[in-house]
C-alpha cells in the first residue's frame, strides 16, 4: 500500500513593503477572474494581500487575508476564465456583502458562503481573512449540481455550519 501524497503547499504575499505596485500587480494577476474596485487610496498605499494555500489533486484550499475590497465577476470575466467552480468559504474576520447573481447575502465571521464561478456577483469585502475551498464542477456530486447554491450562506450560529466550519479548518491545519 503506497503512502498517500502530501499536498502541494503554495504561498503569495503582495506587499508594498517589498513591491510598490502590489496593489496594481495583485489586481492584474486576478484579473481574468475578477475586477477589483472600491480600494481605497490608503488601502493601495498599504496594500498588502497575503494566501497560504494547498493544491488537493484538482481542488484547493487558500487561506487569504487582505485590505477592503469589492470583486465584481460578469459575463464577460465568466467566459473569459474558463473557470467553472463551486466555492466554499469560511469567513473568519471581516464583513461581506453582497449580490450573487441576484441573491442579497450579509456575513461576517463564522459563516460559510458558498459561490457558483459560472454565475455574476458583486462582492464587497472590508479587510477580511477567510478560507476558500474550491473544486471544479466536474467533481462536484450530481445532486448538487441542480440546486441554487450561488450566494447560499450558512449561518455561524448554526450547529450545521459550526460542524462545517470546524471540518473546514481542521482539514487546511491538518494538511499544513
Amino acid at each position: 500500500m503506497s503512502s498517500p501524497v502530501a499536498p502541494q503547499k503554495f504561498e503569495w504575499l503582495l506587499s508594498v513593503e517589498d513591491q510598490p505596485d502590489a496593489f496594481e500587480r495583485y489586481r492584474a494577476a486576478i484579473s481574468n477572474l475578477y475586477q477589483v474596485t472600491g480600494v481605497s487610496a490608503h488601502d493601495v498605499a498599504n496594500f498588502r494581500n497575503r494566501a497560504i494555500g494547498l493544491h488537493l489533486g484538482s481542488s484547493v484550499m487558500v487561506r487569504c487575508w487582505s485590505v477592503a475590497q469589492t470583486f465584481v465577476r460578469t459575463n464577460e470575466e465568466i467566459r473569459r476564465s474558463g473557470y467553472d467552480h463551486f466555492n466554499v468559504m469560511l469567513d473568519i474576520s471581516g464583513r461581506v456583502t453582497a449580490d450573487y447573481d441576484g441573491r442579497a447575502v450579509n456575513s461576517g465571521p463564522g459563516n460559510v458562503r458558498l459561490m457558483d464561478t459560472s454565475r455574476e456577483l458583486r462582492t464587497s469585502l472590508s479587510a477580511f481573512e477567510m478560507i476558500n475551498f474550491v473544486a471544479p464542477r466536474s467533481r462536484m456530486p450530481e445532486r448538487l449540481l441542480g440546486q441554487d447554491l450561488h450566494g447560499l450562506t450558512l449561518d455561524a450560529d448554526l450547529g450545521v455550519t459550526l460542524m462545517l466550519s470546524r471540518h473546514i479548518l481542521g482539514l487546511y491545519e491538518d494538511a499544513n
